[in-house]
């Protein structure tokens, strides 16, 4: 994977964790400028995940990038299953369920962000082959 690839990698999985982890308001005008469904967010963020899942389980990326956000993909594969309608704006708007996922998106960008910045300098400057 080459330095452009990664960053354009790295930028979207750190933009739909802050997608997830923004405020209701804000998560509400994102998808209605967009013109989509609220699950919108969750898809968006699964094609990030997915591609981390393929990067890492090729050892293109460390383990640990794709680990730091595996707790979304748990809380939004809770929220999918639960039998109550949280894929509406009342819900962003007023559900636990969304409480919680912000603030697993944000102690995910948080803990991800390092790992990337780690993995992005040593594409910049390799180590000596031994």
């Amino acid at each position: 994977m080459n330095l452009s690839q990664f960053d354009g990698f790295a930028r979207k999985l750190i933009q739909t964790l802050q997608i997830l982890e923004a405020d209701a308001q804000e998560q509400i005008e994102y998808v209605q400028g967009l013109g989509v469904p609220i699950d919108e967010m969750a898809l968006e963020f699964d094609d990030s995940f997915r591609h981390s899942l393929g990067l890492s389980g090729s050892g293109v990326i460390p383990y640990t990038i794709t680990d730091a956000v595996r707790p979304v993909d748990a809380q939004l594969k809770r929220m999918t299953n639960s039998p109550e309608p949280l894929w509406q704006e009342c819900a962003v708007r007023t559900s636990s369920a969304w409480q919680t996922l912000r603030a697993t998106a944000e102690a995910a960008r948080k803990a991800v962000e390092p790992s990337l910045m780690k993995y992005r300098s040593q594409i910049i400057n390799p180590g000596p082959d031994i």
